[in-house]
């Protein structure tokens, strides 16, 4: 199985992602929930309308958790490189068809959408070992 393949796992089974970027010189941490693989990368998606959209196109450092029932936690980071391609959304809206509601020429919506370059994953377990990857 490869690392894309377990962080998919672990945030199909823990869908609420706290997503960080930098906004001048604070953090700024919001819930996200579109993630996929796609060409061997992983990518997320956001609205090109947001705060979170500006703060990764002036710092594309970033970083998203998510967290177990059983206190295991799973951290993923990285620089957004965005990719405008169709072919992103469409995959996009396979994996996702309601993001269809939400992203609409007709009210001027668009969903941006970036891959981690440089990602590095980390899994904390209860036991307190650590499992870490780059990707």
């Amino acid at each position: 199985m490869s690392v894309i393949e377990k962080i998919l796992d672990f945030t199909k089974a823990n869908p609420v992602l706290y997503f960080a970027s930098v906004d001048g010189n604070c953090p700024r941490v919001r819930p996200f929930g579109s993630i996929m693989e796609f060409e061997g990368k992983l990518y997320m998606g956001m609205g090109d309308y947001k705060e979170s959209y500006r703060q990764v196109r002036e710092n594309p450092n970033i970083e998203f958790c998510t967290c177990a029932a059983d206190g295991t936690f799973l951290r993923v980071r990285g620089k957004a490189h965005f990719d405008d391609r169709i072919e992103v959304w469409n995959a996009f809206l396979a994996d996702e068809p309601g993001l269809a509601d939400l992203y609409t020429r007709e009210i001027g919506n668009r969903m941006a959408n970036f891959y981690f370059e440089n990602g590095y994953a980390e899994f904390q377990f209860g036991d307190g070992h650590f499992e870490k990857y780059c990707f």
